[in-house]
């Protein structure tokens, strides 16, 4: 069976209709119509308001602002992590956290930035306190990331918590 997803299934649930692939940095990197395609509900999650409109839309501009026009180049993952049982009333299924990977190369060396937001915050909290590393976010989703990498290069960025933001 397939499952289908409206817009609609988001009204009145208390949700945003949260972008993974953030439409703003597709339209400036991409043009208009790859911009649109980030409507596609294939590449939408329920996000708490707070989360969506706060904190990963503040990160997604310094993604597009900073990082995407400093750096040569940048690999952006994100998604939802699902521990919790909650769904919309539609059945779409709520994520209890959302990561966020951001992968550059310095020097000829992968570096990576790792989040996990949970829905939960304030929205007034700081980027580096929900840095983490991507072994944790593989572990909280069967993901397995950076899997191209050398083992004893993916063994060391994966295990990474910076301290701070780039």
């Amino acid at each position: 069976t397939s499952a289908r997803v409206a817009s609609t299934d988001y009204t009145g649930s208390g949700y945003d209709r949260g972008h993974m692939a953030p439409n703003y940095a597709i339209a400036v990197c991409y043009g208009q119509e790859a911009q649109l395609e980030t409507f596609l509900m294939s590449n939408i999650i329920p996000q708490r308001p707070r989360l969506n409109r706060g904190i990963w839309k503040n990160l997604e501009q310094i993604e597009i602002r900073k990082y995407a026009q400093e750096l040569e180049e940048i690999w952006v993952l994100d998604g939802g992590i699902f521990e919790g049982n909650e769904h919309l009333h539609s059945g779409v299924n709520v994520p209890s956290a959302c990561y966020k990977i951001i992968v550059d190369e310095q020097n000829g060396k992968p570096r990576v930035l790792a989040f996990i937001i949970g829905q939960n915050i304030e929205g007034t909290e700081d980027f580096n306190d929900f840095l983490t590393s991507v072994n944790s976010i593989e572990h909280k989703t069967a993901l397995d990331f950076l899997s191209d990498l050398p083992d004893d290069i993916k063994k060391r960025v994966e295990a990474q918590v910076p301290a701070r933001l780039w």
